[in-house]
């Protein structure tokens, strides 16, 4: 199961994102498990981009954000961090709409606390969105799908700087299902980029 597969990635130094990533994760299984959308479910998919369809100017500050452990420190060049900031922001959204621990997780608890505590605020909720509208993620943080791997190819004693690239390059649709599917690929060029 999927959410087995997550918690490995505990062994890998990621236990402190996975919890964020299941129960997002969990999100998705009961929208495969249902047929209709419950209230709670268009309160938790409205907050795919933007919190709670809200707007924000540059800002992502959905829970999509917690689906990159790491982000670029500084634009599209920068070292990568730990996405510490938006996971904390979603793990402790979590914590306010459940009222208790993040390991007590209850969709519907969640989410009918969630929507009374944005209709009446509250001091510390309040300052928590205040907060959060203001310091969501840019485009240039999330990092790029390709890699992109320089070496050194030694053919008959003589040396060619050369990178290897690879990953995400696109997308296509199935005609008949109209399912997206990631296409993924991998080149090896001259480091300038020429052939």
């Amino acid at each position: 199961m999927i959410l087995d597969r997550i918690g490995s990635l505990n062994s890998i130094g990621l236990e402190w994102w996975t919890p964020a990533l299941c129960r997002i994760i969990k999100m998705f299984l009961r929208r495969f498990d249902e047929r209709e959308l419950s209230e709670n479910d268009v309160t938790f998919w409205k907050s795919m981009y933007k919190y709670n369809n809200h707007s924000g100017g540059p800002y992502v500050h959905g829970w999509v954000t917690a689906l990159f452990p790491y982000i670029h420190s500084g634009g599209n060049d920068a070292a990568l961090v730990r996405n510490d900031r938006m996971i904390e922001y979603w793990m402790r959204d979590f914590e306010f709409a459940e009222g208790g621990a993040p390991h007590e997780f209850d969709e519907e608890k969640f989410y009918e606390n969630w929507r009374a505590k944005l209709r009446k605020g509250g001091t510390d909720f309040a300052e928590h969105q205040a907060a959060f509208y203001l310091s969501g993620l840019t485009s240039n943080v999330f990092p790029i799908a390709v890699s992109d791997v320089p070496f050194i190819w030694n053919y008959l004693g003589e040396d060619f700087d050369m990178r290897m690239v690879a990953g995400f390059t696109g997308a296509t649709q199935d005609r008949t299902t109209g399912e997206i599917h990631c296409e993924m690929a991998w080149a090896i060029t001259h480091q300038d980029g020429c052939y």
